[in-house]
């Protein structure tokens, strides 16, 4: 689940935020957000990134330390893993701005 705190949501609000969630998404976005993933490598562009790179993780990620270390070994340059964010899931920007805006500008203030 995107986000564990909807886990808890009574039975009886599923068809009004299900109703609400469709007005605000066409059907198939998530479906061709999905097959481009899956469609297209992306793996080769990991050796064209030369900058500095700061991954920001929330606590409950989508992707696995497995994704992450893969972007580590094939960059061309340092590598800063930012994970310390209790409670945050995928939607971390919107969860925990404030923390994600400190690590971003320390981040570039060191490199």
């Amino acid at each position: 689940m995107m986000n564990p705190a909807l886990a808890n949501t009574p039975k009886e609000m599923e068809p009004a935020m299900i109703a609400l969630c469709g007005k605000g998404y066409d059907p198939l976005t998530m479906a061709s957000l999905w097959f481009s993933l899956y469609r297209t490598d992306q793996r080769p562009a990991m050796e064209k990134i030369t900058v500095p790179l700061l991954y920001i993780m929330p606590e409950t990620p989508l992707y696995s330390m497995v994704n992450v270390e893969y972007i580590r070994e094939h960059i061309q340059c340092e590598f800063v893993l930012e994970k310390d964010f209790p409670g945050t899931t995928h939607t971390i920007l919107s969860q925990s701005p404030r923390q994600v805006a400190e690590r971003v500008k320390a981040f570039i203030k060191t490199h």
